[in-house]
């Protein structure tokens, strides 16, 4: 499969995890505080796989006055290196459309394996801002999104562009556009 194949997939991966935080948000609406602008997630030092740095590579490559006001405002460091580098003035996403499944999943409930083994243990979390006063405990398996499922799908997909290379990028403009 080529990469362009691979991107083409990951984009088809990245419309699914999109359809199910909408469901989620549909089934929960009062329990979101996420909006245009809220950017408390939004934290610097992430990283991405190769294949979600190749995406959002070729989305900037399309969209030259983007990355020019992406360069001008890391400069001004509004955010003081304490939120993501690709937040724009008004703190909201300028990869909006190509972002990482991170991003894409976060705000809605998400279980994940912690340890190896019988002693492993399945915990939830959530942004603290939404779902406040419920118990994510109880949540039913479908409004949480699977961490551990999507971090498997990802490393899938990513090995039949990238083989073995695990390696991962700074989610930056200059660690995916270095």
């Amino acid at each position: 499969m080529t990469q362009e194949e691979v991107i083409s997939r990951y984009g088809e991966l990245q419309a699914r995890v999109d359809e199910k935080f909408a469901e989620i948000h549909a089934r929960y609406p009062a329990a979101f505080r996420c909006r245009e602008g809220c950017h408390s997630c939004c934290k610097p030092n992430l990283t991405v796989n190769r294949l979600e740095a190749a995406s959002i590579a070729l989305f900037l490559r399309d969209r030259p006055e983007l990355i020019a006001s992406l360069r001008e405002l890391a400069a001004a460091n509004p955010f003081r290196a304490k939120r993501c580098s690709f937040l724009n003035a008004a703190g909201a996403c300028g990869i909006y459309e190509a972002r990482p499944l991170v991003c894409r999943s976060h705000g809605a409930p998400i279980q994940f394996k912690e340890g190896g083994g019988e002693d492993a243990m399945r915990l939830r979390d959530v942004c603290g801002l939404n779902f406040t006063g419920l118990d994510i405990g109880a949540l039913p398996a479908d409004a949480v999104f699977n961490l551990d499922t999507l971090n498997t799908l990802l490393a899938l997909l990513s090995s039949q562009a990238y083989g073995k290379d695990v390696s991962r990028v700074p989610l930056s403009l200059n660690g995916i556009l270095p």
